[in-house]
């Protein structure tokens, strides 16, 4: 007891190691920043609002009154229920010039952004019931890579849905649908 008060106040040897957090989880975390940085931040944001700004769409979707939704059906109805998100994270956001949320959505139907977004929140681990991984230490057993398994599979959905806007004109498309279908309805 002595020791200890004779010692009181004064530095002592302490051994340490800093371990850094290194994972696959991890991996996708930074892979989730990047998406944000790359779709969501142009002129008029920044890494930090944006990343704040889908983290937060991400713990709304975490805490659904509606489970049996699919998650992309969650994300959406969250984001075409509240205009401050779409204007946060809009399509528009894709552009360094001056579009409008309208023009944007003209050029990239919602269904296709909020499913972008949908994958980019299902990256960050322990958000939720939709995250890839539970949490950052959630690295399967054997098969570190697994964890981008979805990650992949949805990207490949989003690219090859992608690849209609490079060379379809969707207004074309959803007028010669529109008069196609009133032709098949018939005259009123």
């Amino acid at each position: 007891m002595k020791h200890l008060r004779d010692n009181v106040g004064k530095t002592a040897p302490a051994n340490f190691e800093i371990l850094p957090v290194v994972g696959t989880p991890c991996d996708l975390y930074s892979l989730a920043v990047l998406a944000v940085r790359t779709l969501l931040v142009n002129g008029s944001t920044t890494l930090p609002a944006m990343l704040d700004e889908m983290l937060k769409l991400a713990r709304q979707i975490a805490n659904p009154r509606d489970v049996s939704k699919p998650f992309r059906s969650r994300v959406r109805m969250a984001v075409e229920k509240d205009p401050r998100l779409l204007a946060a994270l809009g399509p528009q956001r894709l552009a360094w010039g001056q579009v409008t949320q309208e023009q944007a959505l003209d050029m990239i139907p919602l269904e296709l952004w909020t499913d972008t977004l949908a994958m980019i929140v299902s990256m960050f681990p322990g958000i939720g019931p939709d995250s890839t991984c539970p949490d950052l230490g959630g690295t399967p057993q054997g098969e570190p890579h697994a964890v981008f398994d979805n990650v992949w599979t949805v990207m490949e959905n989003l690219l090859t849905r992608t690849r209609s806007l490079i060379v379809i004109d969707w207004r074309y498309n959803r007028e010669i649908h529109s008069v196609v279908s009133g032709f098949i309805a018939g005259p009123k």
